[in-house]
């Protein structure tokens, strides 16, 4: 949470995550639905704000309640996607994401994107790979930086295809509607 900067969707991300240790830890069995109410109480605790003034957090909180809610049931009305590098489960929780984030963003940025499904589904597989190799070259370069840039590279280059992805997809014409 430090490192990435302790935005208020990453510190909802955070407490998640510790709840979700902490409990297995001890024994005891976790659902979405509680980790989101106990993250989002403790966070409006801290500042009661965040619900009317951080869009950040406001669509972090929608995302992950959609995800939670909607993306296994998503994901059997597309079986014929392969589950392959998660395939289906990539598609389903974007589709679950966008469609519980969709009147925020309506609302907040007045635009509907019909490509970040597709987008997403060809992204996010990349996006384990980018955090994994960044994390390995992170740590050469604290024990051995003369060959931290040997593994830096791959890392680079799935960031800069990642980035090229996003950028294709956003230059689609047609792949937005403005209210």
């Amino acid at each position: 949470v430090l490192l990435a900067g302790a935005e208020a969707p990453v510190v909802r991300a955070g407490i998640m995550g510790a709840t979700t240790l902490i409990a297995r830890n001890v024994g005891r069995h976790t659902t979405p639905r509680n980790l989101i109410l106990l993250a989002t109480t403790i966070m409006l605790i801290a500042n009661p704000l965040l619900f009317r003034d951080d869009v950040g957090f406001q669509l972090s909180l929608l995302a992950v309640t959609g995800i939670a809610l909607w993306a296994d049931r998503i994901a059997k009305r597309f079986e014929f996607i392969p589950e392959r590098f998660s395939l289906r489960e990539a598609w389903s929780s974007s589709l679950a994401a966008i469609t519980a984030t969709l009147p925020l963003t309506i609302f907040q940025f007045g635009t509907l994107s019909f490509i970040s499904p597709i987008a997403n589904l060809l992204v996010l597989p990349l996006i384990p790979f980018a955090m994994a190799l960044s994390a390995i070259s992170a740590i050469l370069a604290l024990l051995v930086p003369v060959i931290a840039p040997w593994f830096g590279a791959p890392a680079w280059a799935v960031q800069e295809l990642i980035l090229w992805l996003v950028h294709q997809f956003s230059s689609i014409p047609f792949g937005f509607f403005t209210f």
